[in-house]
């Protein structure tokens, strides 16, 4: 009795490989609207920014690829260092400095805070200050631009990052601001 189970299951097994697979003709016009050629993935229309991490003197930034770097000055010391950045097209968009904490700053990352919202000259829609940076963005009351500025106290020297650009040019630079922000840093 139990060979005649075993033929019975493997004839069942045999017979269902031969089978070949009836679809009603509306499942097959939705699998055909479904195929993935058929869908164009928002991964494929957008393409992400490529990075540069510099660290010329005593800050690190990245900075997409395209912008240049270069020194303000034509020597840079110990205790100081100025940078400026362009995008591709020439034009200035961010300065870099950094300064011996020693020489910069005889109190608390909250004193540069308070003294940046007195006079900054900037129209300010954003403030934040943590424990050893601040942020304060808005718009240049002299020249209507744009401008993200960031302050980092580290722990021997204090990094300043000034973003600012034309407001013609808020679509090639605002999609890089949170990254730039957050990579920058001060030794």
């Amino acid at each position: 009795m139990q060979n005649i189970f075993v033929l019975f299951i493997l004839t069942v097994l045999a017979a269902s490989c031969n089978q070949q697979d009836k679809k009603q003709p509306e499942q097959v016009q939705q699998e055909k609207q479904l195929k993935p050629d058929s869908i164009t993935s928002l991964a494929d229309t957008v393409t992400q920014p490529v990075y540069k991490h510099y660290m010329p003197c005593s800050f690190g930034v990245s900075l997409p690829v395209g912008f240049t770097m270069k020194p303000m000055e034509e020597e840079t010391n110990f205790d100081y260092c100025d940078y400026s950045v362009k995008t591709a097209d020439g034009i200035e968009v961010m300065q870099l400095h950094s300064m011996l904490r020693s020489r910069y700053m005889s109190g608390e990352i909250k004193d540069l805070y308070q003294d940046a919202l007195n006079d900054s000259g900037i129209a300010i829609s954003y403030k934040m200050q943590k424990a050893n940076w601040y942020v304060i963005s808005g718009i240049n009351k002299k020249n209507g631009n744009p401008i993200y500025w960031k302050t980092i106290a580290g722990n021997r020297f204090v990094g300043d990052l000034r973003i600012q650009y034309p407001t013609h040019l808020a679509s090639k630079i605002e999609p890089f601001i949170g990254k730039i922000a957050g990579s920058f840093t001060s030794e």
